[in-house]
């Protein structure tokens, strides 16, 4: 093993990866292998070559990578491109014109298998009408050419199948027209249930708002009913109270023109009327206080009063 203080040990002179197998072995050749980068000037004459010192240099151990310049290419003269002009039936085709694309394949006998760029006519046509064109040639001369192999046509047209076909585009389109007729009238029937809908609510809300006013209407004539009957209750309280003092006030006036004034046992009664009615005067008053400071209830309020005179009663 060798020790870390052997001159033979030495650093690495460059920064290195994790200690791998593959990291060792790139390590080992970076150190083995040894770049010398010559710069070489440019120079109006070339000097003369020492033959001794470049014989020294081929005895040393150094190799000297010098770079070859590229060669140059040589540029071939590019050869014309012949323009091949496009097929009258392509040409057909390709604009969609259908009454041509028969003509030129029954009449004269266009190839339907020429290739132009790659593509038959067939592949190029515009539309479906001009591919029909197509298969109603194939319909009418089956034998002129390949068909569906050089000309890419799928199948003949015949008149029978045409007018079957034509029968079943009618038939889709009926039945389209009866489906958007289907439509519109659900669509008519849903709008119709949503303006009735609408106009249920509307009336519903304004029932609802004619039978809250009504029965504002009648919860205000209650209150005023009741507030005109307490308003009638207090006016007879009034007019009772009043026919009462005046009847007491009466009696007192009559007992006492009656009473003689010489007389003890009338004097004393005459001051007995008097207390009492001067009594019953302070009890009326105080009532009548009471009743205006409960007045402003709804229904009113009923007052019993009672004044006694002479050891008598009096009820209203």
């Amino acid at each position: 093993m060798l020790d870390r203080k052997d001159p033979r040990v030495r650093r690495v002179p460059f920064m290195t990866g994790r200690p791998t197998f593959n990291e060792t072995r790139r390590v080992a050749g970076r150190l083995a292998t040894v770049n010398l980068n010559v710069v070489e000037e440019e120079e109006p004459s070339r000097p003369s070559v020492d033959e001794d010192a470049l014989s020294a240099l081929v005895d040393t151990n150094f190799i000297i990578a010098n770079k070859t310049m590229p060669a140059r290419e040589i540029q071939e003269p590019e050869e014309p491109e012949i323009i091949v002009p496009e097929p009258a039936l392509h040409a057909a085709a390709r604009d969609g014109d259908a009454d041509a694309v028969f003509a030129l394949l029954v009449d004269s006998r266009a190839d339907p298998t020429e290739v132009y760029k790659g593509k038959v006519a067939y592949t190029v046509s515009k539309d479906k009408e001009t591919r029909d064109a197509f298969r109603r040639a194939m319909a009418r001369i089956p034998d002129a050419w390949d068909w569906m192999q050089g000309a890419r046509v799928p199948s003949a047209l015949t008149p029978e199948l045409e007018a079957k076909q034509a029968a079943k585009e009618a038939e889709y389109e009926a039945a389209k027209k009866e489906k958007e007729k289907e439509r519109k009238k659900a669509q008519k029937k849903k709008k119709k249930s949503a303006a009735a809908a609408l106009l249920a609510k509307a009336a519903e809300q304004t029932t609802t708002s004619t039978t809250t006013t009504a029965n504002a209407e009648k919860k205000s004539a209650a209150l005023l009913g009741q507030a005109n009957k307490a308003v009638n209750d207090r006016r007879e309280q009034m007019v009772r109270l009043d026919t009462r003092a005046t009847r007491v006030f009466f009696s007192l006036d009559l007992v006492r023109s009656l009473a003689p004034r010489d007389s003890t046992t009338h004097a004393a009664h005459d001051f007995t009327l008097l207390t009492q009615a001067r009594a019953a005067e302070a009890r009326l008053a105080a009532q009548d206080a009471a009743r205006r400071s409960n007045v402003g209830a709804l229904g009113g309020a009923t007052f019993r009063d009672s004044t006694s005179i002479g050891g008598g009663s009096n009820s209203t």
